[in-house]
């Protein structure tokens, strides 16, 4: 006998306040916040073969944020524009498991990230003709994560873990811009950014081309590094539990930014009611961590690095008739992750490794009602697949493990679902519009299968 029960609900609120104190100037200050809770069961029962499991996912998730914008044009060449946000972010994610009736729990594992930002940025346009112009600016970022582990296990002593990174971030940065009309368009940028906790300073040089080669056929190609301070840790471990952990830079642990330097060219066909884009792309990313979850109060760091290669191919075409339109999307790409401690450095697939993903989409607007149909297809992404487990045994106590194959070595079954929505909206007094539609999702009810995971039944 197999019982699941999910229970899911989220909720949004949004409000921002708009003012124009005179001409060539704006202003808005705005609030958001919004809270996600997902509670999953699972029960099987199947006492007549001595079989019993039982488990429990809790997530919780919250975030709110407030901003302050400005924008003045000074005068026909110089806009200035400044923004300050803060916002805070906190995640908890529970599971508790067991395979004896007797037992509340056989393990039980918790996760709990915090973060909190403020930023500052002030931002510069000067225009130095018709065809070129000038960017440049100030950003100050402040930044606190925060991360709480614990783990537990019958006959195995508790173990938690817990790590608050603070730091702030300088950033200085100037642009190029020269508009060709109907003919080429150049972007040419600088960033220099100094962080603090590390004591480091880092560039980030980006170059963007779009060239049209005919009237309707043009060609485009980016190149650039890019930094990124706060970033997920990426987890694996025989636990077989948890979720990526937010961390930021650090000096202590040796944790530096992600570095990705990358590069894409392409080309696309823009018509009258078509459009037909293909994007050629690599990302070679430095300084991707990972975090072993048997830690103890002994390890020094619990940390280790890593790098991915991500490659791949996009194609879009999309089209219009009248009031008719849909768009057939197809990505090939692989990613492949390498760490120090994790499969003896050679790589493997990321989890989240698709090689083929579809996306075909169809809109029919009539009057008020808009009416979408959407097909999503994504072959099977990797898992780490359980062979067999095995008995330890100290003279006191007996204990058992399982043994996992190579790392990211399976393939799930393809991923596919079809979409269908149909939504009316209307126009009412004083400005005030509406909207009401209805949504069904997996219209055809295909059983995906989103991921594996192995215990170990008394």
């Amino acid at each position: 006998d197999l019982r699941t029960n999910s229970v899911f609900h989220f909720s949004v609120l949004h409000l921002k306040w708009s003012v124009v104190p005179k001409a060539n100037s704006f202003a808005s200050l705005s609030f958001y916040t919004g809270r996600d809770e997902l509670d999953y069961d699972v029960n099987l029962d199947l006492s007549q073969f001595n079989v019993y499991f039982d488990s429990n996912d809790d997530i919780s998730q919250g975030n709110w944020g407030l901003s302050g914008f400005w924008r003045e044009s000074w005068n026909e060449d110089w806009e200035s524009t400044m923004r300050m946000t803060y916002t805070r972010f906190n995640h908890l994610y529970k599971i508790r498991y067991t395979g004896n009736k007797n037992l509340d729990f056989q393990a039980r594992y918790s996760q709990l990230n915090k973060m909190s930002d403020f930023s500052f940025h002030l931002d510069n346009r000067w225009k130095l003709d018709s065809k070129q112009s000038l960017g440049f600016g100030y950003q100050f970022t402040g930044k606190s994560v925060e991360y709480e582990l614990s783990h537990e296990e019958v006959n195995r002593e508790p173990a938690s873990g817990s790590e608050l990174f603070k730091g702030e971030i300088t950033t200085l940065y100037t642009d190029y811009d020269f508009v060709e009309p109907g003919r080429i368009a150049l972007d040419f940028g600088m960033r220099y950014n100094y962080v603090g906790d590390v004591d480091k300073a880092y560039w980030e040089p980006r170059i963007t081309v779009d060239a049209n080669l005919t009237k309707s056929l043009h060609f485009k190609a980016a190149a650039g590094k890019y930094l990124q301070f706060v970033s997920q840790m990426i987890q694996y471990n025989d636990l077989g539990l948890g979720e990526e952990i937010w961390i930021m830079a650090n000096k202590k642990y040796g944790i530096p930014p992600l570095s990705s330097s990358q590069f894409s060219f392409g080309l696309w066909i823009d018509k009258k009611d078509f459009l037909f884009d293909l994007e050629f792309y690599n990302k070679r990313i430095k300084g991707l961590t990972s975090i072993n979850l048997r830690f103890n109060d002994r390890e020094e760091n619990p940390f280790s690095g890593g790098d991915a290669d991500i490659q791949g191919l996009d194609i879009l075409l999309k089209k219009k008739w009248n009031n008719y339109s849909a768009w057939l999307s197809y990505s090939l790409g692989t990613v492949e992750y390498a760490f120090e401690t994790i499969n003896q450095f050679q790589p493997f697939p990321a989890t989240h490794d698709q090689l083929h993903t579809i996306n075909w989409t169809h809109i029919l607007s009539l009057k008020n009602w808009e009416f979408s149909l959407s097909w999503n297809f994504g072959s099977g992404r990797p898992y780490t697949n359980a062979l067999s487990i095995v008995e330890e045994n100290d003279g006191e106590n007996t204990d058992y493990s399982i043994v996992y194959d190579n790392r990211n070595s399976k393939r799930l079954p393809a991923y596919h679902r079809l979409d269908i929505s149909g939504h009316y909206h209307w126009k009412g007094l004083d400005g005030i519009n509406g909207k009401v539609g209805l949504s069904v999702f997996n219209l055809y009810d295909h059983r995906n299968i989103f991921d594996k995971q192995f215990f170990i039944l008394s």
